[in-house]
């Protein structure tokens, strides 16, 4: 049955299965994506086939629209970094459009720059936008991720990065 076939199915027992394969996917792109450990040959082939050509990616210090980017991107942060990500929630919505729909990750990104001294714990949401591909040759939901982003609390990671105690901003002090 097709990935687009299935959302539509009235079958409350065949959406509830549809949603947990999605969940499942998303839980191993999180889990590639924000853990440093993983080698660029299997970023590119575990991650890139989801990832659409006109993907549009933003975070907190950075915005890009393009595949290309985005592939050298997550790359580039994997060399900067050396980090792992906690999922607290995982949450998938279908649109009512039968076409596209939504992941919602709750977590901490675990920044391990110097993990025998401190490990930092980042909070960040990352929201994923997809769209279902209509494939009625595999039992797995095919998708492509059209926007992702990313939101943390960018004061404290500048801290982190600047290592200083305070920041100040436009609406007060915030104190790590």
């Amino acid at each position: 049955m097709s990935d687009i076939s299935s959302f539509r199915n009235k079958n409350l027992s065949i959406q509830s299965k549809f949603i947990g394969q999605l969940e499942q996917e998303f839980t191993t792109i999180v889990r590639l994506l924000y853990s440093s450990s993983v080698p660029r040959p299997v970023l590119e082939s575990q991650i890139l086939p989801y990832i659409a050509k006109n993907i549009h990616f933003k975070d907190p210090l950075q915005e890009g629209n393009g595949k290309e980017l985005y592939r050298d991107s997550i790359k580039g942060f994997h060399n900067l970094f050396y980090f792992t990500h906690d999922t607290f929630q995982l949450q998938i919505k279908l649109n009512n459009d039968g076409r596209t729909g939504r992941c919602i990750v709750d977590g901490i990104i675990n920044i391990r720059q110097f993990s025998w001294l401190y490990t930092y714990p980042l909070r960040a949401m990352f929201v994923f936008e997809f769209r279902l591909l209509n494939n009625p040759t595999t039992d797995k939901p095919q998708f492509e991720i059209f926007r992702h982003e990313e939101m943390w609390f960018v004061f404290c990671f500048v801290c982190v990065l600047n290592q200083k105690k305070k920041v100040e901003s436009f609406k007060g002090q915030f104190v790590i």
